[in-house]
């Protein structure tokens, strides 16, 4: 049995952030989300159970009472709406 001794720096991953990123990164969530909000209702419903909660098409289908095809087209136009800055 090999005994491995590393300080406590040796055990932080390389991917941590510093405060200074953590907060970048907290911004821009709360911009993304706050642009998710501008979306018509229909878009953002499904933006959200796609995105965020990881629904298969035919489950938002389901869920929206509405086609596969419909969610596909709703689901661009949202993306293409946040892509663009929410330019309505």
């Amino acid at each position: 049995n090999e005994s491995i001794s590393a300080d406590s720096e040796d055990l932080t991953p390389d991917t941590a952030q510093s405060p200074l990123e953590q907060l970048s990164a907290d911004e821009q969530r709360a911009q993304i989300m706050a642009m998710i909000d501008q979306l018509p209702p229909k878009q953002r419903a499904i933006i959200q159970l796609r995105e965020m909660d990881g629904k298969s098409y035919k489950e938002i289908a389901e869920i929206m009472q509405l086609s596969e095809e419909q969610i596909k087209v709703n689901l661009f136009r949202a993306r293409q709406c946040l892509k663009h800055k929410c330019k309505f």
